[in-house]
């Protein structure tokens, strides 16, 4: 009697997915898109073997839109997800405050491991915390705290500057990329948390492996499904949690190390005289010396674990994908040196020397930026969650879908960057045009959830670029071609080693 009844339930079960499947595929039926492959995994098996053909999807992509046009529904199993090419939508989709970000997050958590935590800064879907936490950061990345943070950011590129000194004029390869990765990693430490880490001078510091190893765990989660659970990634897996559990406890000592400077500081206020010490107090507020960990902590001042998801959030946010464009202009660079002024940056480089800060001049380094950022955008697209019927290109997406703006997309369209769209050429901002949407070039995104550090992020890719092409001639190894692959951003995967000669070398 009991296995019948069983049976009937499983069969009743099976019976009530089947319609759900169905009544899914009835909501997004009318919106273009490639067949599916198959009823429950939808083109997940077909997209898998497209990305194996070219794993940054740029030429999947403009091939869905060439056919299908600026709306393309595709199914990752029981999961619709909308891409999205046209700009006129995103001031509704995007810049509006009525549709959210994804609830669940893989950075959230990877492999059950606490990675930043689901109310950070990175992954909070916003909420009246994340309002309030997005607010402070604003006012610790303007123009105006940049003047300060620029020191920092020029003391770590001499720093390299000065160890990849003594790699140059010799027959030694040098690993542009994992330098671009020590230097985003020191910066972000100093700017925001006031931590000289200082891993291009120690390059056994671990805190940028553990950062990339658990940025592979990242690229793991999102790019294989089923990771978590399949025998054959369970050495990835242990490594990335590893990383992962190792970073956390690197950002729970500097919490504590600049808990217990503070103390000391304030205790050492304590006692020098009330004049002295009302000068003292006068002197910070002027000169803004309280880093952006000192507002964490004040944010959230009996939180241990949330005060560290707010560290971990911003290296992750900010210290892979600086690297990794700066890379790929390096790359560029080295093959072709009349892409950028050296004339122009030298006369920086003097006058640096004598205080003044002239890095808005560097315009030569502003398009590398911009062209860089076009081609190899670390992001590849936004996304939002619809909080209601919406029209786009005229289709009236439903509430509740997944969409996602691909901006790497928009970037590789020849009616809006011309038929040369393909080749990595800065020249191309150097005149404004009418016809580029305003829309069709976002590297920072736009609206409330725009990059937080993207001033950083330009300051941070001219001062480095300046000082290494002032010193050094780069010369790329043999044969090695610029490659590029999806991970958890877009990243180098070849062109990035090279040899390094002082320019007054003969």
């Amino acid at each position: 009697m009991i296995l019948p009844l069983l049976l009937l339930l499983l069969l009743l079960s099976l019976l009530l997915l089947l319609l759900h499947i169905h009544l899914l595929h009835r909501k997004f039926a009318h919106l273009p898109g490639p067949p599916r492959t198959h009823f429950l995994l939808g083109h997940a098996p077909y997209l898998l073997a497209r990305y194996k053909e070219d794993n940054t999807g740029f030429t999947l992509g403009l091939e869905l839109r060439r056919k299908y046009g600026a709306v393309v529904v595709l199914w990752y199993a029981l999961r619709p997800q909308v891409l999205v090419t046209d700009v006129k939508s995103i001031r509704e989709t995007v810049l509006s405050h009525r549709h959210g970000k994804l609830e669940q997050r893989p950075e959230a958590k990877l492999f059950r491991q606490r990675f930043v935590g689901q109310k950070s800064i990175f992954v909070n879907p916003g909420d009246e915390r994340w309002r309030q936490t997005r607010s402070l950061y604003n006012t610790h990345f303007t123009r105006f705290r940049l003047r300060r943070y620029h020191d920092d950011v020029k003391l770590v590129a001499r720093r390299m500057c000065y160890q990849l000194g003594c790699l140059a004029d010799s027959d030694q390869e040098v690993d542009m990329n994992m330098w671009m990765n020590l230097a985003a990693c020191d910066i972000i430490g100093r700017v925001a948390f006031n931590w000289d880490i200082d891993s291009v001078s120690r390059r056994d510091e671990m805190l940028a492996v553990y950062l990339s190893e658990a940025f592979t765990g990242v690229a793991l989660a999102t790019g294989v499904p089923l990771s978590g659970v399949l025998p054959r990634y369970g050495a990835m897996r242990k490594t990335a949690v590893r990383a992962v559990r190792r970073l956390r406890e690197e950002c729970e000592k500097q919490i504590r190390a600049h808990q217990e400077m503070r103390e000391k500081e304030k205790q050492k206020r304590n006692e020098m005289e009330e004049t002295d010490n009302t000068i003292d107090i006068q002197e910070d507020k002027e000169s803004g010396e309280g880093c952006l960990l000192d507002e964490i902590l004040l944010l959230h001042p009996h939180d241990t674990e949330t005060q560290i998801d707010e560290m971990v959030a911003m290296f992750v946010a900010g210290q892979e994908t600086v690297a990794h464009v700066t890379t790929f202009a390096i790359c560029h660079v080295m093959r072709d040196p009349a892409l950028v002024d050296v004339a122009q940056i030298q006369d920086y480089m003097d006058q640096e020397e004598e205080g003044q800060d002239l890095l808005p001049r560097l315009t030569s380094l502003d398009y590398l930026l911009k062209e860089t950022l076009r081609l190899y955008a670390p992001v590849p697209g936004l996304r939002r969650i619809l909080s209601r019927d919406t029209h786009v290109a005229g289709h009236v997406l439903p509430r509740g879908a997944e969409i996602v703006h691909a901006m790497v997309l928009y970037a590789h369209l020849e009616d809006t960057w011309g038929e040369d769209v393909t080749r990595f050429r800065p020249s191309r901002f150097e005149v404004r045009t009418r016809k580029r949407h305003p829309h069709s070039f976002l590297p920072f995104g736009i609206g409330p959830r725009a990059c937080i550090g993207k001033e950083l992020a330009k300051v941070e890719f001219k001062t480095i670029l300046a000082h290494l092409l002032s010193e050094f001639k780069l010369i790329p190894r043999d044969g090695d071609e610029i490659r590029a692959v999806r991970a958890a951003s877009l990243k180098p995967l070849s062109g990035y080693m090279c040899f390094i000669q002082h320019r007054d070398c003969n």
